[in-house]
């Protein structure tokens, strides 16, 4: 799941965990923006008691944690974690140096490593991983998408549905007073319709 600032996506992840806990599916969250909101995810539905929450350092330790639990899971059961989200997840590399700029392309390195593994194992685990990561403008393009996911293509190669998430108008009452927001969302790829 893919989008800009605000369009939904943690929302959506909530919705899905939900779903998961309602077919009596085990669920995971990885979450790695350390913002979970247990009140929001309870209006989603989540049974926060049924909910497993982890709270990585690194994406190394995201990644890791994501093999354990895939590797402990029993396949007779289904399984979803979801990871919220990508970008906040710094490789340790990252995290241990301070100059910045010096590590480009760190974490997609780290996801190409280590996807095939996991991708892998989801399937023969019947488990689904579902990753919110957040769009970037591309500064001076002047052809082509003007915004890209961080971490490397490698996520979205090995996806196999892709949405991309678009912040659209506010939703107001007669008084003025803000209800919602309208959602725009995408399917850039399916494999499964």
């Amino acid at each position: 799941i893919a989008g800009e600032e605000g369009s939904a996506k943690t929302a959506f992840l909530y919705a899905i965990l939900a779903q998961a806990q309602k077919r009596d599916d085990d669920t995971y969250l990885l979450d790695a923006e350390k913002a979970f909101d247990g009140e929001r995810a309870a209006v989603a539905g989540v049974d926060l008691d049924k909910l497993a929450i982890l709270q990585p350092k690194s994406m190394e330790e995201c990644l890791s944690m994501c093999s354990t639990i895939l590797a402990a899971h029993d396949p007779v059961r289904r399984c979803v974690i979801g990871w919220d989200s990508l970008i906040a997840q710094a490789p340790s590399e990252i995290i241990k140096d301070e100059k910045v700029g010096r590590h480009v392309g760190a974490a997609g390195r780290l996801t190409s490593q280590e996807s095939p593994t996991i991708h892998g194992m989801l399937a023969a685990k019947r488990a689904m991983l579902v990753i919110v990561n957040q769009l970037r403008d591309k500064p001076g393009v002047m052809f082509g998408p003007s915004t890209t996911t961080p971490g490397g293509r490698t996520v979205k190669f090995m996806a196999s549905i892709r949405l991309q998430f678009f912040s659209g108008k506010a939703i107001k009452d007669a008084m003025g007073d803000h209800l919602g927001k309208s959602i725009t969302m995408l399917v850039t790829k399916t494999r499964l319709s």
